[in-house]
């Protein structure tokens, strides 16, 4: 099993996975973007940092408070940023990976840094947020199914260019 952040085929990253939810950003991955992703994630994997199970232990509370106090906490902390090398030095928890991601490529800007710590955001607050962009839809693997009580499927995608359309 692996200890970290790993780089793996979405064919692999299915398995053992019920589905995996697609987000599609409307600001893009165009121009430098993705060299600035692909480096940041390849020093990431240089760094052999283990998955953060502390911060997935005390998400709850901790994200909880944050988000109840996130405009003192913005307040407080304006103007701080984190580099490109002292994101790389942090562990993640999934979701705190791809919040960490945004703000190394520039979708989440410097400015903006302080009101979106990697560490205080869910997978849901990632689909809530339009920031991340907009639910795409699901892959799913041969004989795979969706979750049954995802709130996702009864409320559709938010996804602007299509709104009519749902993607599963």
């Amino acid at each position: 099993m692996p200890f970290g952040v790993t780089q793996s085929t979405p064919t692999d990253s299915m398995q053992g996975n019920q589905c995996i939810a697609v987000l599609r950003s409307q600001l893009g991955f165009g121009g430098d973007r993705p060299r600035k992703l692909n480096a940041f994630v390849a020093t990431v994997l240089e760094k052999r940092k283990f998955y953060n199970l502390i911060a997935v232990a005390s998400f709850s509370k901790r994200s909880a408070e944050y988000f109840t106090n996130q405009l003192e906490f913005i307040r407080k902390n304006y103007g701080k940023v984190t580099s490109h090398e002292d994101f790389a030095k942090q562990s993640f928890f999934c979701s705190a990976f791809v919040v960490a991601c945004y703000a190394v490529v520039g979708i989440i800007g410097e400015t903006a840094q302080v009101a979106y710590q990697p560490s205080n955001f869910s997978p849901g607050h990632l689909v809530e947020d339009p920031t991340f962009g907009w639910l795409l839809g699901y892959l799913v693997p041969e004989g795979g199914t969706f979750p049954s009580g995802d709130p996702l499927l009864t409320q559709g995608t938010l996804w602007s260019d299509c709104q009519d359309a749902r993607w599963w």
